[in-house]
């Protein structure tokens, strides 16, 4: 795979200043009190969108199984047209097969 480094350096400053924004401030209060609390027992329960089906699950595995882990990629990515270049999908092609 040829890589490209400015892309991926810029990748990497991305991700830093992210993590960067996201930890607390030094000295910060993170007492319960103070932090966020999360109830899932009050979340509302949803039904699955599509019944159990073992033949369904059978295929997807069967598919999955066939892939590469660059196909898989793509995939989970599935990247805006505005946001690529063609040499991206060479790398991770969203189209499996």
């Amino acid at each position: 795979m040829k890589r490209r480094p400015a892309r991926s350096a810029g990748y990497c400053v991305v991700y830093a200043l992210a993590l960067c924004a996201l930890s607390p401030a030094p000295g910060a209060d993170l007492s319960p009190a103070t932090t966020a609390r999360v109830h899932p027992q009050r979340w509302p329960k949803l039904r699955p969108a599509l019944p159990h089906d073992q033949r369904l699950e059978r295929r997807i595995d069967e598919l999955l199984g066939r892939m590469t882990p660059e196909q898989k990629v793509g995939q989970l990515i599935q990247a805006d047209i505005d946001s690529i270049v063609p040499d991206d999908l060479r790398h991770y092609p969203s189209d499996p097969f």
